[in-house]
């Protein structure tokens, strides 16, 4: 039951990983400079992706944790 449910956070986390730094590359123009609507729309942006952040990280090591914990009992 653990294992399962560490394997699950972690394929959520790294989903997550991978679609915080796709939003980072697209928002860059050629000369790799990120582009925003507004200054607002950069605030919302960036807020969103730090607590998505900070949510990533919390899910990787409760995953590692259940994983490990389900593997050795």
């Amino acid at each position: 039951m653990h294992l399962t449910v560490g394997l699950i956070l972690l394929a959520i986390s790294v989903c997550l990983f991978l679609w915080v730094d796709k939003r980072k590359f697209e928002r860059k123009n050629h000369a790799a400079v990120e582009e925003f609507e507004s200054y607002t729309s950069f605030w919302k942006v960036k807020v969103l992706e730090a607590s998505v952040g900070i949510l990533r990280w919390i899910l990787a090591i409760l995953g590692a944790f259940y994983t490990a914990f389900g593997i050795f009992y």
